[in-house]
């Protein structure tokens, strides 16, 4: 890990043009995976409460 950070470090510095839209594309990127794993997250819990739901009103109705 510490020698893959040295040598993206040496990267940019050996490209310190490219090293602003390296980064904002990074943080981009990072962006991106956060917001698809909380939408997956999301979608998953609303699946669960649903199941739930359904479990819990098919026991009702079965129970009358």
């Amino acid at each position: 890990m510490f020698f893959r950070t040295q040598s993206f470090l040496e990267y940019l510095k050996n490209n310190y043009i490219d090293k602003t839209i390296l980064i904002v594309s990074h943080a981009a990127t990072i962006r991106a995976y956060i917001l698809i794993l909380w939408v997956l997250i999301k979608r998953q819990i609303c699946c669960r409460l649903l199941l739930i739901m359904d479990k819990f009103l098919s026991m009702t109705f079965k129970g009358e």
